[in-house]
């Protein structure tokens, strides 16, 4: 019975891991939303105002 508690108690450490590491993501997820949006007004500024500031140019010329 004590051998059976201990695997079980060893096999719920991963998953406990996981979970905690599921719950950090999601925590996250505002965050990211944030600077995701952030980010967009800020590209479109930059598209109205100085769109040459976004041209990539070639390394060859």
């Amino acid at each position: 019975r004590k051998l059976t508690k201990k695997v079980e108690n060893h096999l719920l450490i991963p998953e406990i891991s996981e979970v905690c590491k599921a719950v950090e993501f999601l925590e996250k997820l505002p965050q990211v939303k944030d600077l995701e949006d952030y980010i967009d007004t800020l590209l479109v500024r930059i598209m109205e105002q100085k769109p040459t500031l976004l041209q990539v140019r070639s390394k060859f010329k």
